[in-house]
């Protein structure tokens, strides 16, 4: 199989920019967990909202 990382030297380029792993992972988990944070807060409001909406409905 071809890879075109390894016919542009692309995999060299990015060996020269120095990334620590560990800080890495780190920051990649504190983002997602951001992001879960954020959707599940916007999904709880639009649930309350509509609860809420048909609450109004009945009466």
């Amino acid at each position: 199989m071809v890879c075109p990382e390894e016919q542009d030297d692309t995999l060299k380029t990015l060996r020269l920019i120095p990334v620590n792993k560990v800080k890495l992972t780190i920051v990649k988990l504190v983002i997602a967990s951001i992001i879960i944070l954020l959707l599940c807060g916007c999904l709880s409001i639009l649930l309350l909202v509509g609860l809420n909406h048909k609450e109004r409905e009945k009466i």
